[in-house]
């Protein structure tokens, strides 16, 4: 996939997910959180916003809940001259998650990072790659508003086939 067409499925996917295919229910269950991942598929650390953009609760299976996931992160603030340039990391993703209060998750997408980098002739440029992410873990998360947490497992697969592998730690709230 060239990056045109990544940058457009992101817009695409931002766009979908204010849209809600959840069926009507009495209780009001959160469908916001912001949460802050240690490692995962933001890097050594991220910011992240998730909203539940689908959510089944009488039809089976019941309690699964579908998250659409977006976050940010940086690495290094200055580029090789000393100059603010931050390197921008971007996580998003889409997340099945499953179960009442503890839920089992699983979720894929893309790691979007742009760094900074020294071209051949010793000039400071800027490399956009798109890397996929992959995620198995563990959330907290009750049905009203309050704390979560998450432990999960978050391989990166970048787009040299080279395969990282990252264990995530977030905590947060849902609203």
């Amino acid at each position: 996939m060239n990056k045109r067409k990544g940058y457009w499925l992101i817009v695409l996917l931002i766009g979908v997910h204010f849209k809600s295919f959840s069926q009507l229910d009495s209780q009001k269950s959160i469908r916001n959180l912001i949460y802050l991942e240690a490692f995962g598929a933001g890097g050594y650390g991220s910011l992240n916003y998730e909203r539940i953009i689908f959510q089944q609760k009488q039809k089976l299976p019941p309690n699964l809940k579908v998250g659409f996931r977006l976050g940010i992160s940086t690495f290094h603030l200055k580029d090789f001259n000393n100059k603010f340039n931050p390197d921008v990391i971007i996580p998003v993703s889409v997340n099945a998650i499953y179960g009442k209060i503890h839920h089992v998750e699983i979720g894929f997408g893309q790691t979007i990072s742009n760094v900074t980098q020294t071209s051949a002739s010793f000039e400071i440029e800027r490399k956009t790659t798109l890397n996929s992410n992959f995620i198995a873990g563990y959330r907290y998360q009750k049905s009203e508003r309050g704390v979560i947490f998450r432990l999960n497992y978050s391989p990166i697969i970048s787009s040299n086939k080279v395969y990282n592998s990252w264990f995530g730690l977030s905590i947060g709230y849902g609203f």
